[in-house]
């Protein structure tokens, strides 16, 4: 596993205060996390299988944590979301489907402008649940 990034990284990076005694705590549970991820992404191997290539928009701040994630894995960003949405899009598809005699408006929405802050609550409400399993 590469090393995490460093404490004052961390903290610049997540407007955290590095005196405060809760700064180390989530910098201590950031890289347990990374450690949990790095033992997942061994367990799960690599695959000869056809891939297709997709294009996808992120905002910056993401594309910076995907970034530190999948270094610190030792893996590409495409290695990466390949394996978390393997592993994570059949329950959410799931959920997804048990839910969308719910949802309104179109199915293609944009993650622009207004739909942004409902696509954010849409997801939030999807996740929420299993964000509190994640590393049970």
């Amino acid at each position: 596993m590469s090393a995490a990034v460093s404490f004052k990284v961390f903290c610049t990076r997540y407007g955290l205060d590095p005196k405060d005694p809760s700064s180390k705590a989530e910098y201590s549970t950031y890289k347990g996390n990374l450690e949990l991820f790095s033992k997942a992404a061994a367990d799960t191997g690599v695959t000869s299988a056809p891939v297709k290539r997709v294009t996808v928009s992120l905002p910056p701040d993401v594309v910076d944590m995907l970034d530190e994630v999948s270094s610190a894995l030792g893996m590409s960003r495409s290695a990466f979301l390949s394996g978390l949405l393997r592993d994570s899009l059949p329950l959410l598809g799931a959920t997804v489907k048990a839910a969308a005699e719910h949802v309104e408006g179109s199915p293609s929405r944009r993650y622009r402008d207004s739909s942004k802050d409902e696509i954010n609550e849409l997801i939030k409400g999807l996740t929420s649940g299993a964000q509190n399993d994640l590393f049970k």
